[in-house]
C-alpha cells in the first residue's frame, strides 16, 4: 500500500500545480521575451520537495506573433522582460500530458515544450 501511495501523491501534486487558475482556462505565467517575428513567455521549471527528495516539473514556453492582435494585446500590458500571466481557453481535449515530476538528479537535457497562443481570455502583468 505504501508503494502505491507515493506515486499517487506525486501525481496529485502534479495535477494540483498544473490546475488552471479558473475553471475552463489555462494560464501561461512567466517572463516575456520580445522577438522580431515571435515573442515568448517562458514558464520556469516548478520544483517540488516530497519525502526528502526534490522533483521538477519541466517548464515550457508560450509563443505568439509579435505584430498580431494577440501580440499587441499582450505587449501593451507586458513589455519585454516583465513577468506576465496570460489566461487562455483550454485546447480541445484538454491540456497535453506534461508527465509526472522528475527527480532533480534525473532531469534529461530536453527542448522545452512550446505552445502557440491562439486566443486569450485575459492578460495581467505581475
Amino acid at each position: 500500500m505504501r508503494k502505491l501511495m507515493r506515486p499517487l501523491a506525486i501525481a496529485a501534486m502534479s495535477i494540483a500545480m498544473l490546475a488552471p487558475a479558473k475553471a475552463g482556462d489555462n494560464s501561461c505565467l512567466g517572463v516575456v521575451t520580445v522577438g522580431k517575428e515571435w515573442s515568448m513567455i517562458e514558464v520556469a521549471d516548478i520544483e517540488i520537495a516530497f519525502e526528502g527528495k526534490r522533483y521538477v516539473q519541466p517548464g515550457y514556453k508560450c509563443r505568439f506573433l509579435t505584430a498580431s492582435k494577440i501580440g499587441r494585446q499582450i505587449l501593451s500590458k507586458c513589455p519585454n522582460g516583465s513577468s506576465c500571466s496570460v489566461s487562455m481557453p483550454l485546447p480541445r481535449g484538454g491540456m497535453p500530458d506534461l508527465g509526472p515530476p522528475i527527480p532533480r538528479d534525473e532531469i534529461p537535457d530536453h527542448a522545452p515544450l512550446v505552445f502557440t497562443i491562439k486566443q486569450i481570455l485575459s492578460v495581467e502583468r505581475d
